[in-house]
């Protein structure tokens, strides 16, 4: 049936921990193992035009660093349940070929995501002994948009994405799940932003040889609110545009000159999902020489 697509898969994943520290008593050998189906299905009722339903499950086991390391202020947890992620994805594809003038192509993708992660992996502090540790939260949820979307009638060509969070949430063991950060973990520095925008507009010249354009790129505020708190380090980051330019130029069959700027009004910013408090480039231009032989 060309109408009618069905895909499936299976993954297994197993692992197995065990601390011997050089003083004091072995803990236990963990293990864990998981079989992980996906699923998708994609119907085309119509030539260029696609329905699609996705459903993918992932299994993370702990990472050596949160069961058992140490040390200072933090307290391992070898003890700790691997992460399971159920994933949802649905939307709408469309593809079209001389939409206005002959030799045309246009794209588009709509889609609604569901990620929900039970066992979410998160620091926690004990009030009674002022260490931390790791442990595994009821779940975490992220859904939200994304679209997509590209026209290409040869001379000029025009692309855009769109993401759009409307809801990321934490849910701890019996209690409601919240909209903000937790206030003992780095989750606020794990927030993607509320909504992020890219445009590009782009024109072709001397029989498409050479290719010249221009990027903006346009992030929001974070998806939800940040708990402050003195014994968590938050990544401060405010909302921002950015402009690039860039130029490609085929010399011949063996030579490509490639020529960018990239935040051309040396905007100041910093990235939203970065793991140091430093700012991110400023106005940056490069230059390269592709040579084929």
């Amino acid at each position: 049936m060309d109408w009618l697509t069905f895909d499936a898969g299976l993954r297994y994943d197993s692992f197995a921990t065990k601390d011997e520290p050089e003083v004091g008593t072995p803990e236990p050998e963990k293990r864990g193992n998981r079989t992980s189906p996906n699923i998708g299905l994609t119907l085309k009722p119509w030539d260029g035009v696609q329905f699609f339903d996705t459903y993918k499950e992932g299994y993370r086991p702990p990472s050596l660093q949160e069961s058992l390391s140490g040390g200072g202020f933090l307290q391992a947890n070898p003890n700790l349940d691997a992460e399971i992620a159920r994933n949802w994805e649905f939307g709408l594809n469309l593809s079209k070929d001389d939409v206005f003038l002959a030799g045309d192509k246009f794209r588009f993708k709509a889609a609604y995501f569901d990620n929900t992660t039970d066992g979410y992996i998160a620091r926690t502090l004990d009030r009674t002994t002022w260490m931390y540790t790791r442990t595994n939260i009821d779940r975490a949820k992220f859904s939200g948009i994304e679209i997509s979307s590209e026209y290409d009638m040869g001379r000029f060509f025009l692309n855009g994405a769109f993401t759009y969070y409307d809801k990321v949430a934490f849910c701890m063991n019996n209690a409601p799940c919240q909209s903000s950060s937790l206030s003992d973990d780095y989750s606020a520095n794990h927030i993607p932003p509320k909504h992020w925008t890219s445009l590009t507009f782009g024109a072709r010249a001397f029989d498409q040889r050479l290719t010249l354009g221009t990027r903006v790129t346009i992030v929001g505020a974070r998806a939800m609110d940040v708990i402050p708190d003195g014994t968590n380090l938050v990544l401060q980051w405010d909302p921002y545009t950015l402009t690039d330019v860039f130029a490609n130029f085929k010399i011949n069959d063996d030579f490509v000159l490639d020529v960018s700027a990239e935040n051309i009004f040396d905007k100041y910013y910093v990235d939203p999902l970065g793991a140091t408090l430093l700012p991110s480039p400023g106005r940056t231009i490069r230059m390269s020489l592709t040579a084929k032989f």
